[in-house]
């Protein structure tokens, strides 16, 4: 049996996405950085993912406030 061009599946944004974090070339964002999205960034960073981090209490993370 042979498989026609529309048998074979193309790679979808999923996939690639998948691909990205398996490469550790992903970036993810994580808006709050309190008990939960401070931990969340201590975990991608300890895996290899850059993980930029936003908070609303910017003083707060300088030490200004």
């Amino acid at each position: 049996m042979t498989r026609s061009p529309t048998d074979i599946a193309a790679p979808t944004r999923t996939d690639s996405l998948v691909e990205r974090f398996r490469a550790r070339q992903a970036t993810i964002g994580v808006v709050g950085l309190g008990y939960v999205g401070l931990s969340r960034l201590r975990t991608a960073a300890a895996r290899g993912i850059r993980a930029p981090g936003f908070d609303i209490k910017a003083a707060a993370w300088s030490g200004q406030e």
